[in-house]
């Protein structure tokens, strides 16, 4: 089965299909594949929310398909929680509500980035550089 699902994200209409999309606001936007997704949600900063076959979030840039996934339970549904979309929740179907949620929302500038680093992450910056590792 086929279909094409609009999403309106960053004054921006997206229309996605299963393994594709392309920003309908720009006429030189070129269509961007990707993994096979279910469905999509609005994001910000460029991105769209999808559901992989095997039910895990990703999040996709709209520029270039560029997508990471992010951790949690199979059988999960994505919802956005705040009316910008820079944050999801992820909810777990069974007998008990188990949510998750992620703030898309990551500092650019170096000093800032450094701390939300130590916040949300065990990686460890190298130096004065903007590379980091994992323990």
């Amino acid at each position: 089965m086929r279909f094409i699902q609009f999403v309106w994200t960053d004054q921006q209409l997206i229309a996605a299909a299963p393994s594709g999309l392309v920003n309908l606001g720009d006429p030189t936007a070129q269509p961007v594949a990707f993994a096979p997704m279910m469905g999509f949600a609005p994001a910000s900063d460029g991105r769209i929310i999808g559901m992989t076959a095997s039910k895990q979030i990703a999040v996709i840039d709209i520029k270039n398909g560029l997508s990471y996934l992010l951790p949690g339970p199979p059988n999960s549904m994505v919802e956005t929680v705040r009316g910008d979309g820079s944050s999801i929740a992820i909810r777990r179907a069974g007998p008990r509500t188990v949510f998750r949620i992620y703030d898309l929302q990551v500092p650019m500038e170096p000093a800032a980035l450094r701390t939300w680093l130590e916040l949300v992450t065990n990686a460890r910056p190298i130096g004065d550089t903007d590379v980091v590792s994992w323990p």
